[in-house]
């Protein structure tokens, strides 16, 4: 009966003792959308959210200025539109299994057919006729012109659940133009290729090994972004080096990625981490639920690879670690499914669920207390405050009779005459206490204290130990 009784004090004292409050960060990324939405011309949806806000907190984390990273988003913006696998000619067509890239996940294996060719958007019809342009475009920056090579040999680096393997026809010409040659006397054919795409963490690797390797040891790319003073001198640069779209600054696919650039400006400052979320797929082996664009194992790799390139510096990891944590919550939830779950595993997540939602409706109770406790010690506070102030009151009033150290302390202490000894004390029993002013500083410090710990938690933590070691004694 004794353990019992000792038991529930402990817990009480618990219960009704404070500790510091815990403060939820706050994922709001309202701002982003809102800037986002003027920078696509329509309201993002989740996967824009999340392919933009990984963008460019990569390009914040690698260092670019502002500038730099709007002429880079300006680019993108009318490349690949809001597909990470994106095949350049094949947006309307589906592989032979009926899938179009939009749905493409890693891990897998597409074909659109041998004898399938991208309508209205290559160079050359498969009879040779002019048409328009490509056939080539693969992924985030419609690589191409042979870079779709390069980034499929990037891909075989990778482990293979981080790329799709697709096969389509693809444009070429006899000679390539960047050889003398020009689309009105090249001779055209088509050619049945397989190319990788990485996922879109290494399609962004991609791009920044490009710019720090290649094309900054040929065209100083990093160093013309970093000095551009504006989001439309960034553009020409990214334009011009990285896209190889020349300098004809009049043609109207410059001028709207230009008016784009200028309208990254305040998505990227809005933009203070990842958000969003990625598309989900059915993992082909396991059956789980899995993001289509990339795994924090590819975030991962892709910040340890830049500083085992030398790109970035641990300070910059840092950055890039911070600016792409992945809201679990969210994550988990957007891909909880309860269809492949067994009646055993059902009757579980219903138990769970009902005592978690007792738990909050608990934690909600002793929230309440420990307010409640807050609130006393700052009253505590502050009242040891008033009683030092009304001791010196009555010290240096003597102009009108008001014995306000005997209100304040609710009719208990009144001030020493001159001359005559306090009669306050802890052991003793008395009819008027009368205190000193030192007594009166010993009274309120100790009254201040007490309230310091309520308000911060010190006294919680005491007591929370001294809880433990009598339940320890006791069991």
């Amino acid at each position: 009966m004794r353990r019992r009784l000792l038991s529930l004090i402990c817990a009480v004292m618990l219960i009704v003792s404070c500790c510091p409050l815990s403060v939820k960060a706050d994922n709001d990324d309202a701002a982003f959308r809102e800037a986002l939405k003027a920078f696509l011309g329509s309201t993002p949806d989740d996967f824009a959210v999340y392919k933009w806000s990984t963008v460019i907190s990569t390009m914040k984390a690698d260092g670019l200025s502002v500038n730099a990273i709007a002429g880079a988003c300006g680019c993108w913006r009318y490349e690949s539109g809001n597909d990470v696998y994106a095949v350049e000619g094949y947006t309307r067509i589906k592989t032979t299994n009926g899938v179009l890239y939009a749905n493409f996940s890693p891990g897998n294996t597409y074909d659109y057919g041998v004898n399938v060719y991208p309508p209205f958007s290559a160079s050359y019809d498969k009879d040779g006729n002019r048409a328009g342009a490509g056939g080539n475009g693969l992924g985030l920056a419609q690589w191409t012109w042979g870079r779709e090579d390069t980034l499929t040999s990037f891909a075989e680096k990778l482990p293979a659940n981080r790329y799709v393997t697709v096969s389509h026809n693809e444009f070429r010409e006899q000679t390539p133009r960047w050889e003398g040659s020009s689309p009105s006397n090249a001779k055209p054919y088509w050619v049945y290729k397989t190319h990788k795409i990485p996922d879109l963490p290494g399609q962004i690797e991609f791009m920044l090994f490009e710019l720090h390797g290649t094309y900054q040891s040929y065209y100083k790319i990093i160093d013309k972004l970093q000095a551009a003073t504006s989001p439309l001198e960034a553009c020409k640069v990214f334009f011009t080096f990285y896209e190889g779209g020349g300098d004809n600054y009049a043609k109207d696919g410059f001028k709207k990625r230009a008016a784009a650039a200028e309208n990254a400006v305040a998505a990227i400052n809005a933009c203070t981490g990842q958000s969003g979320s990625q598309p989900t797929v059915t993992n082909q082996s396991t059956g789980e639920q899995v993001g289509a664009w990339g795994s924090d194992e590819g975030y991962q790799q892709l910040g340890s690879n830049m500083v085992s390139a030398g790109y970035w510096s641990e300070s910059q990891l840092s950055t890039y670690c911070k600016l792409t944590e992945t809201n679990l919550e969210e994550v988990l939830l957007s891909i909880a499914n309860r269809s492949n779950l067994g009646q055993k595993d059902l009757e579980g997540l219903t138990d769970w669920e009902r005592n978690h939602d007792g738990n909050l409706k608990e934690n909600g109770y002793i929230a309440t207390l420990r307010w409640i406790v807050q609130l006393v010690g700052i009253a505590m506070t502050l009242w040891a405050v008033f009683i030092y102030l009304a001791f010196w009151f009555d010290h240096i009033n003597s102009f009108v009779y008001m014995d306000m150290l005997h209100i304040v302390t609710i009719g208990q202490l009144h001030i020493c005459p001159p001359g005559e000894k306090p009669t306050f004390s802890l052991g003793k029993k008395v009819k008027t206490k009368t205190v000193s002013h030192f007594q009166i500083v010993c009274i309120c410090m100790t009254a201040m204290l007490f309230g310091a710990m309520l308000i911060s938690g010190v006294f919680y933590n005491v007591v929370n130990k001294l809880v433990h070691q009598i339940l320890s004694f006791i069991h």
